[in-house]
């Protein structure tokens, strides 16, 4: 076990609730746990859809200075324009 405390989080979901509600309830979760861990402490993380919250969280909060110790993404789904890559 490396010790550490996790939080997982609840968002909100495409096609039920748009953009940016997910980004939103990401956004509204770090802003409550800066609360108790400083940001040089956290560490985001996310798969697929996850991930692309995860990078669009971190751009978020390059905009307002502050940058988190790191992120981990697993397969993050970034290229929404899938159709340039189908066989013609």
């Amino acid at each position: 076990a490396a010790g550490l405390r996790t939080l997982l989080v609840e968002y909100r979901r495409s096609p039920e609730a748009p953009f940016p509600d997910a980004l939103l309830d990401a956004l509204l979760a770090v802003k409550q746990l800066l609360r108790i861990i400083p940001i040089h402490r956290i560490i985001l993380a996310g798969d697929s859809a996850g991930g692309n919250l995860v990078l669009g969280v971190l751009l978020t909060l390059r905009s307002i200075g502050l940058t988190p110790l790191g992120c981990i993404l697993i397969s993050p789904l970034v290229d929404i324009d899938v159709t340039r890559h189908l066989p013609s």
